[in-house]
């Protein structure tokens, strides 16, 4: 066999089963920022579901990062043939074509499992280019016409197996998973396809009713309900989900409030190839005047943790093309910036700090919201907010936007001084952030079972 189940053992007959397609990196200690939700989502649906989990890495070598025997894990190609392959080895119609027998392969060999089978789970399964445009929410024709044609662009390469190329070998692992999600999508359209989109610049289209090709039970769960141009986005709980589930909300906010180390941080990328996040970094941080402040980045542009310096990294890198140098020098000479730090560790330093600052995700180009904003609240900070981050309202409201919205490094500047001055007026304005965000029933596991149940998969259960 081409493919096997790890923790074949836990299925249950008795259980409807779900594929949840995840990249490969959500499994990596410790968690990414943008998954501990997904595993939260499980934690919840493994009560009633059989949950087999699928990721972008074609081999085993990821289940040494995770392993957690509540789930099963598919693992196809086994034999990687079709991953050490190049074009001359395994030319692209034999490779759709071994991709299509061995998924035929572990449908046959497995009925039990698809007799039981109901739908899929996904989240940030594939990234298909930087800045796509089918993200384009302006109502400018020409626009309009841009988008349109990156959509149809997009279905097409989803048909014709095209939406991915099988021979980049950064792309090759996403072949199986991504073939199998669209082959289920084709072969089994009266089953429900969920995809939870915290990133817009990632392949949501394949789950919008109004677009994929093969099947209208799917769903996009965002932030906020978002209707703006082709995006047809419901709101779900993924901040509850990823920072509030199955915790008890101990935190003494009057001792956290009195006791602030610094005035400010921002923990985020600086990719070279993209313009407006340099573009960012210049207007808010390169010329920072507070020392008391904190830049928690890398210098590569990467979101893997590392353990080079600067130097090493940029020495790394220096014979790269199309490579920032400018950009480098000046966050090598920037003094406010450090490392990055894990989840965990970051959240501690966010809780000693006066403000950080929300961005819009740094590969959307278009209105992009993130889990930043509440997760700040929750560990005790004011956000401040890029004036371009959520330009119509949809998750926080103008009362608000206007004390926080900054449009450069001044600004922040000004408000450190003014509530620092003003102290009482700080503490005013979290407390109220916390009780307009932050409800007593995200700590409570119930209010999740019955979301779950009676909302987000209410056609599942």
């Amino acid at each position: 066999m081409n493919y096997k189940i790890f923790n074949k053992h836990i299925f249950d007959i008795n259980k409807k089963t779900i594929f949840v397609f995840l990249l490969d990196g959500t499994l990596k200690y410790p968690i990414n920022i943008g998954y501990k939700y997904i595993f939260n989502s499980l934690d919840i649906l493994k009560k009633h579901f059989n949950i087999i989990i699928l990721t972008s890495n074609s081999g085993t070598k990821w289940l040494d990062n995770f392993i957690n025997l509540d789930y099963m894990y598919l693992i196809f190609d086994l034999n990687k043939k079709y991953h050490k392959s190049n074009k001359q080895e395994m030319p692209f119609d034999e490779k759709i074509n071994y991709i299509i027998y061995s998924i035929k392969e572990f449908i046959n060999n497995d009925k039990t499992i698809f007799n039981s089978f109901i739908g899929c789970i996904s989240s940030q399964i594939v990234i298909p280019a930087l800045n796509t445009d089918f993200e384009i929410i302006s109502n400018d024709n020409k626009l309009i016409k841009k988008r349109n044609k990156s959509v149809n662009s997009f279905i097409e390469k989803i048909k014709n197996h095209k939406l991915i190329s099988h021979n980049a070998f950064i792309h090759k692992p996403l072949g199986f998973p991504l073939e199998f999600l669209t082959y289920l999508m084709k072969n089994y359209p009266n089953k429900y396809y969920y995809y939870f989109c915290h990133d817009t610049s990632t392949a949501w289209p394949l789950f919008d009713e109004y677009i994929n090709p093969y099947t209208k039970n799917v769903k996009i769960y965002y932030f906020v309900n978002d209707n703006r141009s082709n995006r047809h986005f419901k709101s779900c709980i993924l901040n509850q989900l990823q920072d509030f589930y199955n915790k008890k909300n101990t935190y003494n906010y009057e001792y956290i409030l009195n006791n602030k180390s610094y005035d400010f941080i921002f923990g985020g990328l600086f990719p070279f190839d993209v313009d407006y996040r340099i573009n960012d970094y210049y207007n808010y941080f390169n010329n920072l005047k507070n020392n008391n402040s904190i830049i928690r980045t890398q210098v590569n542009g990467k979101s893997s943790i590392s353990n080079k310096t600067f130097i090493q990294e940029k020495q790394s890198i220096k014979n790269k093309k199309n490579i920032n140098e400018k950009l480098i020098d000046d966050i090598l000479n920037n003094k406010l910036i450090k490392h990055t730090l894990n989840y965990d560790d970051y959240n501690n330093e966010l809780q000693q700090t006066m403000f950080t600052l929300i961005l819009k995700c740094y590969y959307g180009k278009y209105d992009s919201l993130n889990f930043r904003f509440i997760n700040s609240i929750y560990f005790g900070t004011i956000p401040l907010i890029d004036y371009q981050y959520d330009i119509d309202n949809l998750q926080i409201p103008k009362y608000f936007k206007d004390k926080l919205i900054v449009k450069n490094h001044i600004d922040i500047e000004n408000k450190i001084q003014y509530y620092k001055n003003n102290y009482n007026e700080y503490k005013k304005l979290f407390f109220e952030l916390y009780n307009y965000f932050i409800k007593p029933e995200y700590f409570t596991i119930n209010f999740y079972i019955n979301e779950f149940k009676n909302k987000y998969f209410k056609e599942i259960y």
